[in-house]
């Protein structure tokens, strides 16, 4: 047997050992309890997760039913739908959690990946094809109608950011609490969303339309809003009776404002 074929069949059996020993801590030392907290310890207060059968799988590979993310008890955010979750287990070893997820959101999907540790939650990824007639949230506040929503994400500590598009959007008119919303005139929105602590902050929300144009400034910091809503048709708006149900927000010509401040969950 020649010296070269020594160090190969040495190597084999070093891998082969490193790998029975990864995966017999995986299957043994690594509970599915443990895993439920770390995916728990990855959000902070005010949200909160719920999980729904999640089954360790070989290769370190996690399947869950469904994930419930919540603002508070009863109050549904997203449920995210066969989700996978990959483990890099060589971060292990320091006390880290390196993993990669998909999961399935209103038809479509979301997916990334993040580092989970004592002192540091580091998430960022993507979603596109989300149907927003799909989520619950928004029909909690009677918003009704169709909306494809896609965009990129990112957390690190207490910080994050959301930059989406909606497209393809057709929502119902809104009157809630004697406020007027005509959101069936617009058929796209961009936005960025901050987070910082508990405070969420619209730095950007643009609604666009056939004769019509909106944005969006202001935050939501535990729970309560303070939101200002711009609204400015333009001459070819062609349903110019509507604004009549806005009059006393117009602050100047053809420039109409309503400050929504209340408490969203």
């Amino acid at each position: 047997m020649t010296t070269a074929t020594k160090s190969f069949i040495a190597i084999v059996v070093l891998l082969v050992t490193i790998t029975a020993v990864s995966l017999g801590a995986w299957l043994i030392a690594i509970p599915e309890d443990l895993i439920v907290s770390w995916i728990k310890n990855s959000v902070e207060k005010p949200l909160v997760i719920e999980i729904n059968d999640l089954r360790k799988e070989t290769l370190f590979n996690v399947k869950i039913k469904d994930i419930r993310l919540l603002l508070s008890k009863n109050n549904e955010l997203i449920i995210l739908n066969d989700c996978t979750i990959k483990i890099n287990p060589v971060f292990l070893l320091s006390n880290t959690v390196k993993v990669y997820f998909k999961a399935g959101l209103s038809g479509g999907y979301i997916k990334g990946s993040g580092i989970i540790r004592k002192d540091l939650v580091s998430i960022s990824g993507n979603m596109d094809n989300i149907e927003l007639s799909g989520l619950n949230y928004l029909k909690r506040y009677s918003l009704k109608g169709h909306g494809i929503f896609s965009g990129t994400f990112t957390y690190d500590k207490d910080t994050g950011e959301l930059a989406f598009k909606i497209r393809d959007f057709t929502f119902s008119d809104l009157y809630s609490h004697g406020i007027y919303l005509p959101l069936k005139y617009f058929n796209e929105i961009n936005g960025l969303l901050f987070l910082k602590k508990e405070q969420l902050t619209a730095e950007s929300v643009t609604f666009s339309g056939k004769g019509i144009y909106a944005r969006i400034k202001g935050r939501l910091v535990k729970g309560s809003g303070d939101i200002k809503i711009d609204i400015m048709p333009e001459d070819n708006f062609p349903d110019k009776d509507r604004l009549a149900l806005i009059k006393n927000y117009e602050v100047s010509p053809g420039v109409y404002s309503i400050e929504i401040k209340k408490w969203l969950y």
